[in-house]
C-alpha cells in the first residue's frame, strides 16, 4: 500500500489495522500498550516513528465510528469528561488535556465494552442522544464512559447488589444522565414504573447461568424495534463442563430462537478470557 503524501510502501501484513477508526493509518498495539508504525523501505521493516526524514505526520488523535465522542490516541480509548466531572477520576484512569477537554483512558481490563472496541467490533452504534439500559452496572467503571457519551441521553443502570450500588450512586452523584436502579434483573416488571419509554440500547454484563435468558426477557420489555442489546457472554458462568466457543454457538442459537438478528460475535481475548461480546437486533 502507498502513502502518496510520503512515497513509503506500508505493507499491511506488519500492520494491525483498527477497522472502527475514521483514518488509514494503521498501528500495532503491544500488550504494554505501545504503539508502532511501520514502513518498508527497500524490503527492510522500520518504525516510521525514527524515520525523521521520511517528514511523516502520524495522527495523533482519531475518532471512533459511530460512537460519539470517542477517540483513540496511541492505542487507547478516551472518553471526554464532563465539566462538572473534571478532575475527578472513578477507577485511577488516565485523564488527558486535548484542545481544552478533559478525556479519560477507557481500561479494557476494566471494561469488556472497551475489551471489544479494541478488538475491532464495528456493527455497535451509540449516539449522544440514546437512552439505554445497562444491566450489571456493577460500580460503575463501564458506566461512567457511556455516561461521557450519552451527552444528550439517559442511562438506566441496573444492579443487585447494595454494596455494588453505593460506588454507583457515587458515581451518578456527578452525572446527570444516569439513574441507578437497585433491582433484580431477572425482573424487569419491577423497574417498569422508572424507564417510561422503550431505550435505544440494551447492554449486559451479569454472571448468571442464565444471563441469555435475562438479556432476552429485558429486550421483550424495553427494547425498541430498531434498537440494539449487546451481551457479554461469560462462559463459565454458564456450564464450566462445555468449551466457551460451544457456549457462544448454543447462546447465538437460542438468541435466533428468539427472534434476535446476531450482527457480530467478538472474541474478547486477551482482556478477558472465556468472554465474547454478541450484537443483536431485532428480527
Amino acid at each position: 500500500m502507498l502513502d502518496n503524501d510520503t512515497g513509503v510502501t506500508l505493507n499491511k501484513s506488519f500492520l494491525g489495522y483498527h477497522p472502527m477508526v475514521n483514518s488509514g493509518v494503521s498501528m500495532r498495539v503491544n500488550p504494554l500498550g505501545v504503539s508502532y508504525f511501520f514502513a518498508v523501505i527497500k524490503d527492510s521493516v522500520l518504525p516510521l516513528c525514527f524515520i525523521s526524514v521520511l517528514e511523516y505526520t502520524v495522527p495523533i488523535m482519531k475518532r471512533i465510528r459511530n460512537i460519539d465522542g470517542l477517540i483513540i490516541q496511541d492505542g487507547r480509548l478516551y472518553t471526554e469528561n464532563p465539566v462538572s466531572c473534571r478532575g475527578l477520576r472513578i477507577y485511577n484512569e488516565r485523564l488527558l488535556d486535548l484542545d481544552g477537554k478533559e478525556y479519560r483512558s477507557w481500561n479494557p481490563y476494566r471494561s469488556k465494552l472497551a475489551a471489544a472496541l479494541l478488538k475491532g467490533l464495528q456493527n455497535l452504534k451509540i449516539s449522544k442522544n440514546d437512552h439505554v439500559l445497562y444491566l450489571g452496572a456493577s460500580t460503575g467503571t463501564t458506566v461512567s464512559h457511556l455516561s461521557d457519551i450519552l451527552t444528550n441521553g439517559v442511562l438506566y443502570a441496573v444492579e443487585n447488589s447494595p454494596v455494588a450500588m453505593k460506588d454507583l450512586i457515587n458515581v451518578a452523584s456527578h452525572r446527570d444522565n444516569i439513574i441507578p436502579i437497585l433491582a433484580d434483573a431477572n425482573h424487569p416488571e419491577r423497574y417498569n414504573a422508572i424507564i417510561a419509554h422503550r431505550v435505544d440500547m440494551i447492554y449486559q454484563d451479569v454472571s448468571q447461568r442464565n444471563q441469555t435468558d435475562i438479556f432476552i426477557q429485558n429486550i421483550r420489555w424495553y427494547l425498541r424495534d430498531d434498537g440494539q442489546g449487546v451481551l457479554m457472554v461469560k462462559a463459565r458462568s454458564i456450564d464450566v463442563s462445555l468449551k466457551p466457543k460451544q457456549i457462544y454457538e448454543n447462546v447465538k442459537q437460542e438468541l435466533g430462537k428468539n427472534g434476535l438478528k446476531i450482527k457480530e460475535m467478538t472474541d474478547l481475548s486477551p482482556y478477558e478470557r472465556d468472554h465474547a461480546a454478541v450484537v443483536v437486533s431485532k428480527q
